[in-house]
């Protein structure tokens, strides 16, 4: 899902940093998901607060523009159940 990009910096002082970095879809569905646990994700403009925790996810994942699997389709883990 969220790609972070490890990577190593030389400052001008010859030491080596470690630097991560989240995409921007990862620091937007982090957002999203702080919104809603702190009680001020709206579903839509001025709609009512979001209660739910799968509602808030669809919200993050549709803000970032990533996709979700839409429900009853095949996945590696239910391939087999049908």
């Amino acid at each position: 899902m969220a790609a972070l990009f490890l990577g190593i910096v030389i400052n001008s002082g010859q030491f080596l940093e470690i630097v991560m970095r989240m995409d921007k879809a990862a620091e937007k569905i982090g957002k999203v998901m702080g919104e809603y646990k702190d009680k001020k994700l709206h579903s839509g403009r001025g709609g009512p607060v979001v209660k739910s925790r799968k509602q808030a996810i669809a919200i993050a994942m549709s803000e970032a523009g990533r996709s979700m699997p839409k429900r009853g389709d095949r996945t590696s883990t239910n391939r087999g159940k049908k």
